[in-house]
């Protein structure tokens, strides 16, 4: 499978948004950086803007992207982006979730991640919002009394695609940061 440059990346994410996000995504643009100007975005398409951000922002654009939409509070798409550059492996900074055994890192340290993370809610929101848990699975897992229990059934029961998984170790990354630099270190 062909890896996808960041400039069709963006446009595809662009190009999905809701007007009123595009326009907010655009008005974001340029409050953020002096080198991106206003004619520069104002009344231009998905593809233009695309264009700007690869000139002005090099190999940080989606990652500048992503930042914006968190910014302008399109989480969803925000997650989506993440999601397509580790399915896409454009991603520069962190490792990837596969280990050098072959292993996927959930896998690798689905003990570890059972005993040791400690606030699973939010977690399970966010998995929720990007659908890899139904509300029924959602409120099974957390009807669960301890947080080991919930991370157990969540990790034997819902998480068996890698994408999945991959979503699962984003999420982590974000939420047990320490925890995940720390297995990782291993």
């Amino acid at each position: 499978m062909a890896l996808k440059k960041p400039k069709v990346i963006l446009s595809d994410v662009l190009e999905n948004l809701e007007q009123k996000n595009y326009k907010k995504f655009c008005s974001a643009l340029v409050d953020r950086d002096r080198n991106v100007k206003r004619n520069q975005v104002e009344n231009k398409d998905f593809l233009d803007i695309a264009n700007v951000m690869v000139n002005v922002y090099d190999k940080d654009t989606l990652k500048v992207a992503e930042e914006l939409l968190r910014e302008i509070c399109c989480v969803k798409d925000a997650n989506n982006l993440e999601i397509d550059l580790w399915s896409n492996r454009l991603r520069v900074a962190g490792p990837s979730p596969v280990t050098s055994d072959g292993k996927h890192f959930v896998d690798k340290h689905r003990r570890e991640l059972i005993n040791r993370v400690g606030n699973i809610g939010p977690i399970l929101d966010e998995l929720l919002d990007q659908e890899v848990l139904d509300n029924e699975a959602y409120n099974k897992i957390n009807a669960l009394p301890t947080n080991q229990e919930k991370v157990r059934e969540l990790c034997t029961k819902y998480l068996n695609a890698r994408m999945t998984k991959d979503i699962f170790y984003i999420i982590l990354k974000k939420k047990e940061k320490f925890l995940i630099g720390e297995l990782e270190g291993n």
